[in-house]
């Protein structure tokens, strides 16, 4: 696709949410067509059927919005666009069109650090600690804003004065816990980022999240979970990190305590740690060795 042409662009928005004249496309679908090196308008024209009467101002009402986006402060980045996450790019499941404020960077060196919203004081300390060592060590410690251990690992990059990216379940526009605003805000202004794969202003839902963490995961060279339940939403972003071909690092406590982190160590798709310092630790080393090469195994 030609780099800001505001036309493929706005296919891209029509198809993934459709139109009067197109029924909404699967992303994945959409992407298949794309890398086949299809054009989005295309994709988009070779989807009406001749039954109805094409609307010829669809687009360019879809690039007027897309340009109000722009214009509002929010930063529209197509899986094209130079400023797209390369580390994003480079998985599968990618996000077609991905929203973001604050500041943008390359975020080579990304850990995810997410847990448990109603998290342990244990569990919040070991974060903090976890967090503020890999971030003053220049690492970008990505996580999901929300409350427990989200929380904590975003304040702890923040007081050291390193780098954090919140990748929300919801679109621009939405603040989701709503006492998390003063943090939002502190992130966008002290050189971190927001980002979000969802449309401006849509709110968040049961299936958001588990999409969130998977759009997480491909940003992040290694995941590490320091709490989580059976039914946690942390265990998709666990399972998409290995077929990302990343790491995964679980505290003992879900290794052991529930049945999908006992699965991934027992076939050595994630590896276990006792302490704040012994994932620090282990997370060094693997953001030195490169791909995971306990994906798939």
């Amino acid at each position: 696709m030609p780099l800001h042409d505001s036309r493929e662009e706005a296919a891209i928005v029509a198809l993934l949410r459709g139109t009067a004249d197109v029924t909404k496309m699967r992303p994945k679908d959409l992407r298949a067509r794309l890398e086949d090196g299809e054009l989005p308008t295309g994709v988009y024209f070779s989807r009406i059927t001749g039954l109805i009467e094409v609307d010829p101002s669809a687009l360019e009402a879809i690039s007027t919005e897309i340009e109000g986006w722009r214009a509002s402060g929010i930063r529209v980045m197509f899986s094209s666009s130079p400023d797209y996450p390369e580390s994003l790019r480079n998985v599968y499941d990618y996000p077609l069109v991905l929203f973001g404020t604050g500041t943008r960077a390359a975020d080579e060196c990304t850990v995810a650090v997410v847990g448990s919203r109603n998290a342990s004081p244990r569990a919040v300390q070991m974060a903090s600690e976890l967090s503020a060592t890999l971030a003053a060590q220049g690492v970008t410690i990505a996580s999901g804003l929300a409350r427990g251990i989200d929380t904590a690992a975003h304040e702890a990059a923040l007081r050291v004065g390193g780098r954090t990216v919140a990748v929300l379940g919801h679109g621009a526009g939405q603040i989701y816990p709503r006492e998390n605003a003063p943090l939002l805000e502190r992130i966008r202004t002290r050189g971190g980022e927001i980002l979000t794969q969802f449309w401006p202003g849509s709110p968040p839902t049961k299936q958001t999240f588990p999409m969130r963490n998977v759009t997480m995961s491909g940003l992040s060279g290694i995941t590490i979970i320091v709490e989580a339940a059976e039914a946690s939403g942390t265990r998709h972003q666990a399972q998409a990190a290995v077929h990302h071909g990343h790491h995964v690092l679980l505290h003992e406590s879900v290794a052991s305590g529930t049945s999908w982190g006992r699965d991934m160590v027992s076939r050595c798709l994630a590896q276990e740690f006792g302490s704040a310092d012994e994932a620090a630790n282990l997370a060094s080393t693997r953001l030195t060795a490169g791909p995971s090469e306990l994906a798939f195994a």
